[in-house]
């Protein structure tokens, strides 16, 4: 049986994903494609603010926040049968004492004179304390001239609040293999309104805290008394970076930021 973690969630969003600067949200230094180690161990560690929200001095004195690092990021490349496949592979851990909200992860791939050949975003609703994700940010043309890479992660410190009543998750289940894994489910609208929208989003883990990605199912105007079935996918980009899906956490939003 798997163990299965609900967390409802409204409206809110990463800054520089959706333009919203309310939410404190903080950048991980990681422009280097040679991390380096640092005295603690662990290989760029979070740096400053650029929300404007947090001092920095606040930062390190608040013992409860979420703090994310890169553990490790390096570019891979493949040969395929028509092509050469080329990605960034990072772990980003949170080492802090509390869930951070959603983490955003860039990768700029260059060329071997270090022209900028294209940008790849990934996105992952948060991380709870202790867990590591398994990063994988794909080149989307041919990889033979990828040469090198930047990255660019940033972190919404505060998780988004729980959704207004009026949604109910009735049930949810994982089907998962080895290829692939489904997240069936259904909430309920037991509120007197209807919600113009709904996105049930799940986190999938290899193992108790290992994060591998989270996807998503969304509907739209879900009347009062009304129930939306959904299913959320889980397919590996590449099966040397992937493994078995062993369990989910599902996230109910109401906004599509």
């Amino acid at each position: 049986m798997h163990r299965r973690r609900f967390l409802a969630l409204s409206s809110g969003a990463l800054v520089g994903i959706c333009g919203c600067a309310t939410q404190d949200t903080r950048p991980v230094d990681t422009t280097s494609d040679e991390p380096t180690e640092t005295e603690e161990g662990v290989i760029d560690v979070l740096s400053g603010n650029d929300s404007g929200g947090t001092d920095d001095d606040d930062v390190d004195d608040d013992d409860d926040a979420p703090d994310i690092i890169v553990s490790s990021h390096e570019i891979v490349t493949t040969e395929e049968q028509y092509r050469k496949s080329a990605a960034v592979l990072a772990e980003l851990k949170n080492v802090g004492a509390s869930p951070s909200g959603g983490i955003r992860v860039t990768a700029r791939f260059f060329d071997d004179e270090e022209n900028p050949l294209d940008v790849a975003t990934e996105y992952l609703i948060g991380l709870n304390p202790d867990e590591t994700w398994k990063a994988y940010i794909p080149y989307y043309d041919d990889g033979s001239h990828v040469d090198s890479h930047e990255l660019e992660a940033a972190f919404q410190v505060e998780p988004l609040p729980r959704v207004p009543d009026g949604i109910e998750i009735l049930e949810s289940s994982l089907d998962a293999d080895d290829e692939e894994a489904e997240l069936n489910g259904r909430v309920r609208n037991v509120g007197e309104e209807p919600f113009d929208y709904l996105k049930a989003e799940a986190k999938f883990y290899a193992d108790e805290t290992t994060v591998l990605t989270s996807n998503y199912a969304s509907t739209s105007n879900l009347d009062a008394e009304s129930s939306w079935p959904f299913t959320v996918t889980y397919l590996p980009y590449d099966e040397e970076w992937a493994s078995p899906i062993t369990d989910y956490e599902l996230h109910v939003v109401d906004s599509p930021y």
